[in-house]
């Protein structure tokens, strides 16, 4: 009998000079889509929902607190859903005649878990290729040298508005991930990324 390695799910990292920039991207692309369009944001961390949702609320961006995969609003509106509501165990799946614009808020720093997020992310939103807004400023990236990164965008011209895309940041994103994961023993789970950090890495 064969056994088949199960292939990881893939996604796309977008990455921000900072929080705020970061904010700024997902509440002018939810501005910005047409009525048959959905926009989604998940985390597994309580505090950077409750950030989004403080930054929406001051830009005037309405937000939706979806209950299930099927509970969801089309056009500009930012739904909002849980780690644990989107690993919800169902047989249902989200059918839109739009784009779906499906955004996570960071990686989750252990890499079981982050997968399962993804497989998640993917089954219930087919039509979607799952994005990571990650930050510069993050506590991930800033355990990994992000300040090198942000002074070099720096020195070639990049604003504070400005997203990065590189398969070079995307393996440096992998490569720093592995090694958080290696690292950790019995994680003790937090409401904010950052504490998770403090209580899990020691770098």
């Amino acid at each position: 009998m064969l056994f088949f390695k199960k292939k990881k799910p893939t996604f796309k990292n977008v990455v921000w000079m900072s929080e705020e920039a970061k904010q700024n991207a997902i509440t002018k692309l939810v501005s910005s889509i047409s009525t048959n369009e959905v926009c989604v944001v998940f985390s597994s961390f309580a505090d950077s929902l409750e950030d989004l949702r403080t930054y929406c609320k001051l830009n005037n961006v309405k937000t939706r607190e979806m209950q299930s995969i099927t509970d969801y609003s089309a056009g500009a509106i930012l739904n909002i859903i849980n780690a644990n509501t989107l690993q919800e165990r169902t047989f249902a799946k989200v059918i839109v005649s739009g784009n779906v614009h499906f955004i996570a808020l960071e990686h989750y720093p252990v890499t079981r878990i982050n997968d399962a997020l993804y497989q998640a992310a993917i089954k219930a939103f087919e039509q979607s290729e799952p994005q990571v807004y990650i930050s510069l400023d993050s506590p991930a990236m800033a355990s990994f040298g992000s300040d090198r990164i942000k002074e070099l965008m720096t020195r070639m011209g990049a604003t504070d508005g400005e997203k990065i895309e590189h398969p070079m940041i995307d393996k440096s994103i992998v490569k720093a991930l592995e090694k958080v994961d290696k690292s950790v023993r019995n994680e003790t789970k937090a409401n904010s990324e950052t504490d998770w950090y403090a209580k899990n890495f020691k770098g």
